[in-house]
């Protein structure tokens, strides 16, 4: 019988010592999970951040190109008005003038 009682404590402690190796590989995989798990969050955080700069960035551009748009807008109306007043004045002061160069541009529109 003692035989048999060895082989039961052996057969426990080989139990014990498989529970206790398969508990800490168990633990180290968690380890390592949680880590991945953390680093993957920590990328897609950076990530977000990177994409708010460029929103914030393609925001500004869009805005200055807007204003270019809007001076290159304004300064060609300016040049037009002057350019109508300069032909305004141009008439009122040199009606015969006026009437010939009137004359001149329309037969050319027409060649």
């Amino acid at each position: 019988m003692e035989n048999k009682s060895e082989t039961v404590k052996f057969a426990e402690t080989d139990l014990k010592e498989s529970f206790k190796m398969v508990q800490n590989l168990i633990q180290n995989m968690e380890v390592q999970f949680q880590t991945m798990s953390d680093e993957i969050v920590h990328r897609i955080d950076e990530m977000g951040s990177r994409i708010n700069e460029m929103e914030q960035s393609i925001n500004e551009l869009m805005q200055q190109a807007d204003s270019i748009d809007s001076y290159e807008v304004s300064s060609t109306n300016e040049q037009i008005s002057n350019d109508t007043k300069s032909n305004m004045d141009q008439s009122n002061n040199n009606p015969q003038q006026s009437s010939a160069q009137n004359e001149k541009d329309s037969s050319t529109e027409i060649v």
